[in-house]
């Protein structure tokens, strides 16, 4: 909650400054809510460790789908109207923030507690952008730009695959910065456009299966962040 508020106070000191440097014809504020999709490795045991080690009843499920909430605001510092379709093609400048859900990896044994590990990623965005649009209409949007991608890692109870009397536990945080493109369609009643929404932080694609890992290289935890993919509805004002 506390980076979700300071993202909007952000956002919103930035607005001046953007409307000086584009001299801005209008602002919007807006939200969105859905689901986000973290393409990842964050495997527990390969499936050689598995038949490898019977005797400890492994048992893996995993939940890679979360619920995605954004917050943006920004203003539009051009505008150029097509007389020849009657529609107005915009541009403009946002920044928001977004918490993108949460990946978990839980395994079960017969002789212990279960063990765990987690994902979970939010990211700080400024995006060029723009759309074609009619007052009270439908219309279409794009965007552009770069994303700070951050991913909280966290595993406890997980035996070590190589010493199964070893219980790993540690956290960490990595941070990258990626590009980010978007694009979507809305409707616009009054000065409220309800949207939905595709978003792609872009990145490296993980590995698709744990088959690839040895029993030492899966002890650690995945030390970069991947593509993430979010398809969310929402609603922007502006004035």
């Amino acid at each position: 909650m506390k980076k979700i508020l300071l993202a909007c106070a952000l956002a919103l000191w930035c607005l001046p400054a953007l409307a000086a440097a584009g001299q801005a014809q209008r602002f919007f504020l807006g939200m969105g809510c859905g689901e986000a999709a973290l393409n990842n490795d964050l495997y527990i045991f390969s499936a050689d460790t598995v038949v490898r080690q019977p005797e400890l009843g492994i048992r893996q499920k995993s939940q890679y789908r979360g619920p995605a909430i954004s917050l943006f605001a920004g203003s539009v510092f051009a505008e150029k109207p097509l007389n020849f379709l009657g529609d107005t093609l915009q541009f403009g400048i946002q920044c928001g923030y977004a918490e993108l859900g949460e990946y978990t990896i839980e395994v079960e044994y017969t002789d212990s507690q279960p063990g765990y590990r987690k994902l979970r990623e939010n990211a700080l965005d400024l995006l060029l952008t723009s759309s074609l649009r009619r007052d009270n209409g439908f219309n279409l949007f794009a965007k552009a730009g770069v994303a700070r991608l951050q991913g909280s890692y966290e595993q406890k109870g997980v035996r070590h695959p190589r010493q199964p009397e070893l219980l790993l536990e540690d956290s960490y945080t990595c941070v990258v910065y990626r590009p980010e493109l978007a694009f979507g369609v809305g409707y616009i009643f009054k000065k409220v456009n309800f949207y939905l929404q595709y978003n792609r932080i872009l990145g490296p694609e993980a590995l698709s299966t744990p088959d690839r890992f040895t029993a030492d290289t899966m002890v650690d935890l995945p030390n970069t962040l991947y593509q993430v993919d979010s398809l969310t509805v929402g609603a922007s004002y502006s004035w």
